[in-house]
C-alpha cells in the first residue's frame, strides 16, 4: 500500500515538473457566503503545480455576492477573474452560483522540441458551489465550474527564438472543472485544503489548448 501511494505521488510530481501548460484548475476560494456584509479573504499556495493565489469574496445583499481572484506562477504565467454570484443559505448549508469572466497568460513548450508558445487566454464561466458548516470549526464543500476557454498563442519554432510567429492561432475549448475543499480551525481563521480537476475538450489534438488536469493547494481562510 505504501509503495502504491509513493508511486502515485511520484507520478503526479513528475507530471507537474515536466509538463508545460496554458491552463490548470484555478482554485479560487469557495467562500460559502451566508449573509449580507459577509467578507471572506483567502490566500493559498499551490503544490500541484507550484504557485500562489488570493481571493476576496463578499455578500453585497441578502442574496448577491461578488468575488475577485488572482493567481501567479511566475514566468509570465498568471490569471485573474471577477464574478457576480447568487447565494442561498440555512443554518448548516450554503448554495452559491457565480457567473464570471477571467483573463490569463500562459507559456508552453511544444512537445520535446525547443519550440515554445505563449499568450493570453480568456474564460467565460459559471460555477456552482455547495457546502456545509458542520460546526464552528469545520466547513466542507464541492464545486463545479463549466465554461469556455479561448486562447491565441504565439511563439517560435526553435530555430530562431527572436522570430515569433503564430503557431497555434485562435483555439477554443469547453471547460469542465469539479473541485473539493475542507476547512478546519477557529470561527475567524481556518486552514484550508482544496483540490481541483480540469477537463478541456480538444486536447491533446495538435494545436489545441494544453493544460494540466490536477491542482492542489493549501492556505488560510479569514472571515471578517
Amino acid at each position: 500500500m505504501k509503495r502504491r501511494c509513493s508511486a502515485i505521488v511520484i507520478i503526479l510530481l513528475s507530471l507537474t515538473a515536466t509538463s508545460c501548460w496554458t491552463y490548470k484548475p484555478q482554485l479560487a476560494d469557495i467562500p460559502l457566503i451566508d449573509h449580507k456584509g459577509d467578507v471572506r479573504l483567502a490566500g493559498s499556495i499551490y503544490w500541484l503545480p507550484p504557485g500562489v493565489n488570493a481571493t476576496v469574496s463578499m455578500g453585497l445583499t441578502n442574496h448577491l455576492a461578488l468575488q475577485f481572484h488572482g493567481d501567479y506562477e511566475g514566468r509570465d504565467v498568471f490569471y485573474s477573474h471577477a464574478a457576480l454570484g447568487f447565494y442561498n443559505s440555512d443554518s448548516t448549508s450554503v448554495l452559491e452560483g457565480y457567473l464570471g469572466l477571467g483573463h490569463g497568460h500562459g507559456d508552453v513548450y511544444i512537445d520535446a522540441h525547443p519550440a515554445s508558445a505563449y499568450g493570453p487566454y480568456t474564460i467565460g464561466f459559471a460555477q456552482f458551489n455547495y457546502g456545509w458548516h458542520l460546526n464552528r470549526h469545520w466547513d466542507i464543500g464541492l464545486a463545479m465550474k463549466v465554461g469556455r476557454v479561448s486562447a491565441i498563442l504565439r511563439g517560435h519554432d526553435g530555430e530562431d527564438p527572436n522570430d515569433d510567429k503564430e503557431v497555434f492561432g485562435p483555439r477554443k475549448s469547453a471547460l469542465l472543472e469539479p473541485q473539493f475543499f475542507v476547512r478546519v480551525g477557529g470561527e475567524k481563521v481556518k486552514f484550508q485544503l482544496q483540490m481541483g480537476y480540469t477537463y478541456l475538450s480538444g486536447w491533446p489534438r495538435t494545436g489545441a489548448i494544453r493544460y494540466i488536469p490536477i491542482s492542489l493547494s493549501t492556505g488560510l481562510n479569514f472571515t471578517l
